[in-house]
């Protein structure tokens, strides 16, 4: 049975597979005079793997990584490829975000094999969050932003994601079509810092910083890993960060993580609890807008700044893209 962490549009078994149909013929073509080309899959994907190490410090390495992830089952020990990738994501040269594209791809590997230690301590260095309080369902948007603005604590229920990271808003909640949802997390900043919160949403989802809309993605989808993106600063204190979740039909799901702008770990200096954990009142509601806007790394980003270079790379994003359910850039814009 496949798990839910395959979150990939229709679109993308039929890019891969006219992709996979072509690669003999490429192969052949392109490589270098005296280069074998490999006749078995076990000589295929141990190829495939010193290329994705050879282009992990940038998001090129994502291309080969998609095609190897969509026969890993096709060799005789998957788990080998594991161990393959496992060794580039723990390379220091990899880029943080393609390490994290490589995490959540070994997370169902993880949890195919009942290793529930491994998948934690996987979703911790994603920076996952994994508890929150929820309250819902709401009818209307509004009713939603009114429940957050109040901070009735009665309303309010704590619970934790499944073993995949994913908040499983359609089994908490009831009735779980046509609504909005409200799912909240708090931090602590022991100084003012800069941050990405990255987040996919079934069916969509705003946020909310301390009273303030920081993010509001357009269109209903569903959910994909690291869908959309946004950047934001914290002073020292206690923060309150809100997702809306949109619901219209059938799933009603939320994956977030908590970053750097660039991807990699949080600091020391940032710690995620309950309000109660983390000791210190919460901070007055602010309103007002970002002085300085935040800047930060996606992988569409770094496809783009990649693009000017390698104009090729345009199909490798809207490849990307896709992955992602998301039909151009504009869909991953957000307010910051």
């Amino acid at each position: 049975m496949k798990l839910p962490l395959r979150w990939y549009s229709i679109s993308l078994p039929v890019l891969l597979a006219l992709l996979l149909a072509s690669l003999p013929a490429v192969a052949k073509q392109t490589a270098a005079p005296g280069t074998p080309v490999p006749d078995c899959f076990e000589d295929w994907w141990q190829v495939q793997i010193k290329e994705i190490a050879s282009r992990a410090e940038g998001p090129e390495a994502l291309l080969p990584l998609r095609v190897l992830e969509s026969l890993m089952e096709t060799a005789a020990d998957p788990f080998e490829i594991v161990a393959a990738l496992s060794r580039i994501r723990a390379d220091r040269r990899t880029h943080p975000l393609v390490a994290a594209e490589i995490d959540i791809r070994l997370l169902d590997w993880d949890l195919r094999r009942g290793d529930l230690a491994a998948a934690d301590a996987r979703l911790a260095r994603l920076g996952t969050l994994r508890d929150f309080e929820i309250s819902g369902p709401f009818a209307r948007r509004e009713d939603a932003q009114a429940s957050l603005s109040a901070g009735d604590a009665g309303a309010w229920r704590a619970v934790r994601t499944g073993a995949n990271g994913i908040l499983p808003l359609d089994s908490l909640l009831h009735p779980s079509s046509k609504g909005f949802a409200l799912a909240v997390f708090h931090l602590r900043a022991e100084k003012t810092i800069e941050l990405a919160l990255r987040f996919g949403a079934d069916d969509r989802s705003d946020v909310w910083l301390d009273g303030r809309q920081i993010a509001a993605p357009d269109g209903m989808h569903g959910l994909a890993f690291d869908q959309h993106a946004v950047f934001f600063r914290v002073s020292k204190g206690v923060h309150r960060l809100a997702f809306i979740v949109e619901q219209d039909a059938i799933a009603w799901r939320l994956f977030a993580r908590l970053t750097t702008p660039g991807g990699s770990r949080l600091p020391s200096t940032v710690t995620l609890g309950s309000l109660a954990d983390l000791g210190s009142p919460l901070l007055a509601a602010d309103t007002r807008r970002e002085s300085r806007p935040v800047r930060g790394d996606t992988v569409a980003t770094l496809l783009e700044k990649t693009q000017r270079r390698k104009p090729w790379i345009k199909a490798h994003l809207a490849l990307d893209q896709g992955s992602r359910q998301l039909p151009d850039r504009e869909s991953a814009d957000a307010v910051a």
